[in-house]
């Protein structure tokens, strides 16, 4: 997997991790409208005490986790990350679904409730290699997808699949590319890879562990299976169906190196429905998958919301030689 980092940033590591305590300390502002604003503090206390800021947003950070994992969902979706995603299949301009991706990054066709608009945090793309034993090509940025749009577009110009996935990270403490998507994790007879917009706090608890560290890495081990390039539909309907309502979203991109997954999960009692709808268009030449409605690669009317709960499956083509 090719990955890009950021240029080193230059300054006191101290005062980055005083900023990023006031970041997260305001989205807990958020929290303290309906929490008592003791309980809060009382998590960051002995940090505090000690005098370590770093201690302290790691504090504020687990009590973000624990919350999002024992509270209601509408107190703690503002401050989670979210996602958006897109992908194709089939005969289709690689520019123009790269250029659908940067403006959902940039929120110009935002369409939904989520007060989240701009998911500029890091980018990530799958695509089918036309010349490659691996078949599957991954890339992973902590650059703005558009300052890299024409470079990639030069990098894969044909493909007849690509997914991409725009990221915003809302706690601070979760930036970087370990969280950036595609994720990948081993112990699997064939290599697979997830993108996923939303958040479930609670999986960890399927997996039998004692707290959670990554929720997509551990929705990863939840939903993928272990042998085999493909997914069993009434195993991964049966796990979603078993999800807590406290998990924002299991909306995901499940890719091998020969089939591609669309897994859509929200809770009936979601404050953005709209937000986490995952919408489909088939024209004659390529079917699309995305969070928004792209007009640029069907007319509205195309695009139809997928149930609130499903499994879209696509074996990916095979590459017929260029002529």
């Amino acid at each position: 997997m090719a990955d890009r980092k950021q240029p080193h940033q230059k300054g006191p590591e101290l005062e980055k991790h005083r900023h990023n305590a006031r970041q997260v300390e305001g989205r807990l502002g958020k929290l303290g409208r309906v929490l008592n604003p003791a309980a809060a503090k009382l998590v960051c206390l002995s940090a505090f005490v000690q005098n370590s800021v770093k201690a302290a947003v790691e504090s504020r950070f687990t009590l973000v986790s624990r919350l999002a994992a024992t509270l209601q969902p509408q107190l703690i979706w503002e401050v989670v990350p979210v996602c958006r995603m897109i992908a194709a299949i089939g005969q289709f301009s690689t520019t123009e679904v790269l250029k659908a991706a940067k403006s959902m990054s940039l929120g110009r066709i935002a369409d939904h409730e989520h007060p989240v608009r701009k998911h500029d945090d890091g980018w990530g793309a799958l695509w089918l290699e036309q010349n490659s034993h691996d078949r599957i090509g991954a890339y992973r940025s902590l650059t703005a997808i558009g300052d890299e749009l024409e470079e990639f577009a030069k990098r894969v110009p044909r493909t007849e699949f690509l997914a991409i996935h725009v990221r915003k990270a809302t706690i601070p403490e979760q930036q970087g590319l370990q969280y950036t998507h595609p994720i990948s994790r081993g112990g699997r007879s064939v290599p697979w890879y997830i993108m996923h917009n939303g958040c479930v706090p609670t999986v960890y608890r399927e997996l039998g562990l004692s707290c959670s560290s990554f929720d997509t890495a551990e929705y990863f081990e939840y939903i993928c299976p272990r042998m085999g390039d493909r997914v069993d539909a009434d195993d991964v309907l049966r796990k979603l169906d078993h999800l807590s309502s406290k998990n924002t979203s299991a909306n995901a991109f499940l890719v091998n190196q020969s089939h591609f997954y669309v897994v859509h999960w929200y809770p009936e009692n979601s404050p953005y429905p709209r937000f986490y709808t995952v919408f489909v268009a088939r024209t004659g030449r390529a079917t699309f998958i995305s969070s928004e409605v792209i007009r640029e690669l069907a007319p509205a009317n195309v695009w139809q919301p997928l149930p609130r709960v499903g499994l879209l499956e696509f074996p990916l083509p095979i590459f017929q030689p260029i002529t």
